[in-house]
């Protein structure tokens, strides 16, 4: 199952960014398992992108309504991570990210279906994402899990669906992400290396 895979590929990432700190490592060193790492995320985001297709057929957004919970779950840390990583790369490597407009696509849909599921979203949730899914290590090199929690917040000031913990646990994840210095940036990437 490549959600299965996906899931436990970006956990592989996540430790990698943790242990990427090494100095005494040559810095490719360093970045060639980063770079497999990300290539096999984008390979399996890929597949799912292509499944979601086959399913999507003539409508003009992707089905991610379809997943289940733990698949978007896994879709979402993917996303993280991926973009985490190709910061990460594309800094050491003095360049930047190439954009691409089938992730852009993914990433946007997924955002935009946990905003719809944000209902159901419980306060568990928000801790969940907060400990195991916004690790300090991806938050220096991606923007994703801000942009994500402020998406949410936005669309439940607008449409309030929310209970009341849920809501507060999604306002302590924006403090707390607003918190982390973010390395994400061209002009930052100079000063995070």
């Amino acid at each position: 199952d490549i959600y299965k895979a996906m899931d436990a590929i970006a956990l592989l990432g996540v430790e990698l960014m943790r242990l990427n700190r090494d100095r005494q490592t040559k810095v490719l060193d360093r970045l060639v398992p980063l770079s497999t790492v990300a290539n096999s995320l984008d390979v399996l985001l890929g597949e799912m992108l292509r499944q979601l297709k086959m399913i999507q057929g003539d409508a003009q957004t992707l089905p991610v309504d379809a997943l289940e919970p733990w698949q978007l779950d896994s879709c979402t840390h993917a996303l993280i991570v991926i973009e985490s990583l190709q910061h990460r790369i594309a800094a050491a490597a003095r360049r930047s990210v190439a954009a691409s407009p089938e992730l852009a696509s993914l990433t946007d849909a997924v955002i935009y279906e946990l905003s719809c599921r944000r209902g159901a979203l419980s306060e568990r949730v928000f801790r969940h994402l907060l400990v195991h899914f916004f690790e300090p290590s991806l938050l220096q090199w991606g923007r994703l899990p801000l942009h994500l929690c402020e998406q949410i917040l936005s669309n439940e000031a607008q449409a309030p669906v929310m209970n009341a913990a849920a809501v507060a646990a999604l306002r302590d994840c924006v403090f707390s992400l607003t918190r982390v210095p973010l390395c994400a940036g061209e002009q930052q990437q100079q000063t995070c290396r």
